[in-house]
């Protein structure tokens, strides 16, 4: 079936049954798509919301359109959105193209080993911190911090700068904007391997600043080590993980690296699995576990920038180690 977005945009392939011509990418409660714009042939990326109850009434569509625009003055690495679309199909979520790779296809590509590292990671932690620290100051909670809403810019070669690369923080449709819900869910969902346990156990009330802190430490985790922090085929242990389990050890992280990891993911180790306890003892473990975590990006920043320094000397030390030795050999 093709579609034609209110003639503003070019029609582009969308076929609810089989999609695999059309999308990017295939997620539970949303597709991405690639468009035209017809006033200047500009690229733009199309997001159908699978849920129309996401988006209840016009009214609403034009608060969360507000919000977007807003949002993207106030920080040039939040994705541009330029406007919400309505049809007989449902909501579709026009924002700016970008070209490069997201951090998922970034620590699972072979091709980009040489960014799967501590450098980076610390790299990309103080860029997030930066965007972060500006949200938080907004009242804004982001809640879906993962790796595949992390966006790296390619440069005007179409590679990525090591030493200047861009970013662009996407999908804020699980944010949460002076403690409400930004989109309307039956049940507001969540990345189960990268988030904290005040959000897979439901308690908005406990959601905060830390709670982003905690999902961006997995994704620095996970860069390194190249591997997802908690994983287990069997949904309910993963759950138990996320919940119970610390930041491992890993061969590939330093002991100063694990360290600052486990401090920014810090939670409450239950001793009985929660279902056992009261809703109000359930909020009293999680508020004492996040406790121990930064309690600001700009916090959490002072320590990436601290270990960025002592990273960059140990590199440098390396590269001159290696002159004296070729120099030694000749």
């Amino acid at each position: 079936m093709l579609i034609s977005l209110v003639g503003k945009y070019d029609t582009y392939e969308y076929d609810s049954q089989n999609q695999m011509n059309s999308t990017q990418k295939k997620r539970k409660f949303s597709a991405l798509y690639r468009g035209k714009r017809k006033t200047d042939g500009a690229f733009v990326t199309v997001k159908y919301l699978k849920q129309d109850s996401a988006i209840q009434h016009s009214d609403h569509k034009m608060l969360i359109e507000q919000f977007l625009f807003g949002v993207s003055a106030l920080h040039s690495s939040v994705v541009k959105t330029h406007e919400i679309i309505e049809t007989e199909q449902g909501y579709f979520i026009i924002r700016e193209y970008l070209q490069g790779v997201d951090v998922k296809t970034l620590i699972c590509d072979p091709d980009y080993s040489y960014l799967q590292n501590a450098l980076f990671s610390c790299q990309l932690g103080e860029k997030m911190c930066e965007i972060l620290n500006e949200l938080h100051s907004n009242n804004i909670i982001h809640r879906d911090i993962k790796p595949s809403n992390i966006f790296i810019e390619f440069n005007n070669e179409g590679k990525i700068d090591v030493h200047n690369f861009s970013l662009k923080l996407l999908d804020f449709e699980m944010a949460q904007v002076h403690g409400a819900n930004l989109f309307y869910f039956s049940k507001v969902p969540f990345a189960l391997v990268y988030s904290p346990p005040e959000q897979i156990l439901r308690q908005t009330a406990v959601i905060d600043q830390t709670s982003d802190l905690y999902c961006l430490a997995l994704v620095m985790y996970e860069i390194i080590t190249r591997r997802p922090p908690f994983y287990s085929e069997n949904p309910e242990m993963l759950i138990n993980y996320q919940i119970n389990k610390i930041l491992a050890s890993n061969s590939r992280i330093s002991r100063e690296m694990l360290t600052f990891l486990q401090k920014a993911s810090s939670k409450h180790l239950f001793k009985l699995p929660p279902i056992r306890y009261s809703p109000e003892q359930n909020r009293e473990f999680l508020q004492e576990g996040k406790q121990n975590r930064f309690q600001s990006a700009e916090d959490m920043n002072v320590e990436i920038r601290k270990m960025l320094v002592h990273i960059r000397e140990k590199i440098n030390k390396r590269k001159n180690q290696n002159v004296f030795s070729r120099l030694f050999k000749k």
